[in-house]
C-alpha cells in the first residue's frame, strides 16, 4: 500500500511539474517562456472585484488574430491578461504586435516579471479565474445584476418600495443592462472614450422607461437621482474606494482619477463600465 501511494504521489508530482515547464520553456531548451503576463485597467467599475467583460472581449479577441498567439486570456479580476504564444513563432514580431493592439486599444500595460510572474503562472496553469474572449460575457452577466440591485437599492433609499416592485424593476434593470454588455462593441469606445456619452444618454433614457412602469411621480424623482449617481458604486456603496476603487489590493490598484500626467483609470468617467 505504502508503494502505491508513493507511486501516486510522485507521478502526480511529475505531471504538475511538466504542466509548469510546458508553459515556463520552449521546446529547445533555452529557458524562454511560452506565455507573458501584462497587467491592464480592465477592471470594472460598475462592479470593481470583476473584470468588463465588454471591454475586455475585443482586446483578447484582436489578440487571438496574431498569427503567434495561440490564446489570450484575462483574470477574473480584470487586471492581467495572459497571452500565450504558438511554439516556433517569431517572438519579436508576436510581442511587436501585441504591443500594436494594446495602444489600438488605448491601454497602458506592463509586463509582468520576476517572482510575480512566478505566482501568476501557478495560479494561471489550471484556468480556473481566467476566461477567453468567448467567456467573458460571463463577468457582464455579473456587472449586470450588480447595477441593477445597486439601482434599485438607491431608489429604496430614497422611498421604500414594494418587494414586488423592487422585484421587478431588478429583473428589468438586469436584464436592460445584460442586452446592452452582450451587443456592445466597445472596439471604438476603448480607442474613443467620447463616446460612452451616447452609451450613457441611451442607458438613462432606458431605465427611465422601464421605471415608468412601475413607479409613480416621486419614486421617478427617486429614480433620477439614482441614474445622476452613475452605474459605479457611490461614496457608502459596496465596492466604493476613495483613492482606489479598482481593486481591493495595493498591487492592483488603480487610481479612479489619475495624475495629469497618467492616461486614465478604469475608473475614470471615460470608463466604457
Amino acid at each position: 500500500m505504502t508503494v502505491i501511494i508513493t507511486f501516486t504521489v510522485l507521478v502526480g508530482s511529475v505531471c504538475c511539474a511538466f504542466c509548469l515547464m510546458s508553459f515556463k520553456a520552449k521546446p529547445g531548451g533555452k529557458g524562454e517562456s511560452t506565455v507573458t503576463f501584462y497587467k491592464v485597467p480592465l477592471v470594472c467599475s460598475a462592479a470593481p472585484e470583476i473584470g468588463c467583460g465588454s471591454k475586455a472581449k475585443p482586446v483578447l479577441k484582436q489578440l487571438e488574430k496574431n498569427s503567434s498567439v495561440a490564446e489570450a486570456w484575462l483574470n477574473h479580476t480584470g487586471t492581467v491578461i495572459a497571452v500565450v504564444w504558438k511554439a516556433n513563432n517569431n517572438r519579436a514580431v508576436g510581442e511587436k504586435n501585441t504591443m500594436a493592439v494594446f495602444k489600438g486599444q488605448n491601454l497602458d500595460v506592463q509586463m509582468v516579471t520576476g517572482k510575480e510572474y512566478d505566482a501568476m503562472l501557478n495560479d494561471f496553469i489550471d484556468k480556473k479565474n481566467w476566461l477567453r474572449y468567448a467567456e467573458v460575457d460571463k463577468l457582464s452577466m455579473i456587472e449586470a445584476g450588480e447595477i441593477g440591485s445597486r439601482i434599485v437599492a438607491r431608489v429604496n433609499a430614497k422611498t421604500p418600495l414594494s418587494n414586488e416592485t423592487s422585484s421587478s424593476l431588478k429583473t428589468d434593470f438586469e436584464t436592460l443592462f445584460k442586452r446592452w454588455f452582450i451587443k456592445m462593441d466597445t472596439t471604438d469606445v476603448n480607442k474613443d472614450p467620447n463616446l460612452i456619452d451616447t452609451f450613457r444618454q441611451q442607458t438613462e433614457h432606458d431605465l427611465l422607461s422601464i421605471g415608468k412602469k412601475y413607479l409613480d411621480a416621486g419614486q421617478m424623482n427617486a429614480l433620477q437621482a439614482a441614474i445622476t449617481l452613475g452605474l459605479q458604486p457611490a461614496e457608502g456603496e459596496t465596492g466604493y474606494a476613495k483613492d482606489g476603487c479598482c481593486s481591493k489590493s495595493d498591487d492592483t490598484k488603480q487610481k479612479c482619477e489619475p495624475d495629469k500626467d497618467e492616461k486614465k483609470g478604469c475608473c475614470s468617467k471615460t470608463s466604457a463600465n
